[in-house]
């Protein structure tokens, strides 16, 4: 990978449709991306398909450690959204 795509920011917005997707796709745009953005119902088809159990916390911190994830948003609706960075969380509340 070159420099400027080792430094550029590579964000994966998952937006699972229907069954439009698959653990390979979803596995190589993970490894291509060094950001990801997802949705509260997202998340536990993620952890479905990758066997990772716990809480939100727990499958967000997997997820941005297998992955080398430097962000992980995930928003729920009206509800705000999480932001992790490197085992910190940042909670916006609406």
């Amino acid at each position: 990978m070159s420099q400027s795509a080792q430094t550029s920011l590579r964000v994966f917005d998952v937006n699972l449709r229907q069954s439009f997707y698959s653990r390979k796709v979803i596995e190589q745009s993970l490894e291509l991306a060094n950001t990801l953005k997802l949705n509260d119902a997202e998340l536990p088809v993620l952890a479905n398909l990758f066997g990772w159990d716990g809480d939100m916390e727990a499958q967000v911190s997997m997820i941005g450690d297998r992955f080398g994830l430097t962000v992980v948003a995930i928003t729920c609706g009206a509800q705000g959204s999480f932001l992790y960075q490197r085992g910190r969380w940042s909670e916006c509340r609406v």
